[in-house]
């Protein structure tokens, strides 16, 4: 199923003034099975406040909003309007030009694992929004891709679920400091790069503890001059097991459980973009 499929020409409201976002909602209910107008902002408001339902936003300009209760087939509707509207998601003051809602009969759960990341996507690629936002005909934005050729059933990407990139150490980094990052951040690996966030090597608790178990075990508190002088190169694992961002999830998953490892880098044209971690794709997965 594409998301084309569910907007036709009567399900897109262009050139639109709502007020707030439970306007823009409440629109968008209305040529939906809501049943009345008041049916729509009663239904609209119960939806901001995350009841049977919820709303994301997927950029500075648009927002997102999908509902489960007594929908027996999906259906959805996109509203786009002449100017901003308040849309206090996440924060107070912020605003928005388009809403696209959906109701889909199912978990809300399997909506924010598959359909969000698969749309969120196709609204942040190239210039998308901008053409979204200037669009003057429901024909015109019955044509836009690749929003509107979005699958829904898309599987998931290593990208969907993966945590950016926010610690690094270089090869010249002391070991000491490797092993008070590890406990600070309590993570169970570091990347090594070099210059071009190139991923070189990983270091991991189990490399920390096995720099501090000798001298712990000898009574010694004090680092050897030897060890003073040791940096992350000198302990790193070279070879390393990475996944691409682009990678199916599932593939990352069966990965993970055959190596036997907590998390896996994730990189992008040999560049070092993040790490996905096994409890995340445990939840993931067990809320598809």
């Amino acid at each position: 199923m594409r998301l084309s499929e569910l907007l036709g020409p009567d399900r897109i409201l262009l050139d639109r003034e709502p007020d707030d976002l439970a306007s823009a909602l409440a629109e968008c209910l209305a040529v939906l099975s809501a049943p009345s107008a008041e049916g729509a902002v009663t239904r609209a408001r119960a939806l901001l406040e995350g009841q049977g339902g919820v709303v994301v936003r997927a950029n500075e300009q648009v927002l997102i909003a999908a509902a489960t209760d007594g929908v027996s087939a999906p259906e959805a509707a996109l509203l786009v309007a002449a100017r901003p509207f308040s849309a206090p998601v996440p924060v107070e003051d912020a605003v928005a030009r388009a809403v696209l809602v959906l109701r889909v009969p199912g978990s809300l759960k399997t909506l924010k694992v598959q359909w969000f990341p698969a749309i969120i996507r196709a609204v942040r690629e190239g210039d998308t929004t901008a053409r979204l936002l200037s669009a003057r005909t429901p024909s015109a934005l019955q044509g836009l891709e690749p929003l509107m050729g979005t699958s829904l059933r898309r599987q998931l990407l290593v990208e969907d679920v993966m945590a950016p990139l926010s610690y690094r150490v270089y090869p010249d980094t002391p070991v000491s400091e490797v092993i008070d990052l590890i406990v600070r951040r309590s993570v169970p690996a570091v990347p090594v790069v070099g210059e071009g966030h190139e991923l070189l090597g990983l270091i991991t608790a189990g490399d920390a503890l096995s720099e501090l178990l000798p001298d712990r075990m000898s009574g010694d508190e004090e680092e050897t001059p030897e060890k003073k002088g040791r940096t992350a190169r000198d302990v790193m694992t070279r070879t390393v097991m990475c996944v691409g961002e682009s990678q199916q999830l599932l593939e990352a998953a069966h990965l993970m459980v055959k190596r036997g490892v907590e998390q896996l880098p994730v990189v992008r044209e040999g560049q070092l973009v993040g790490f996905v971690a096994r409890d995340t794709l445990l939840k993931t997965l067990s809320e598809i």
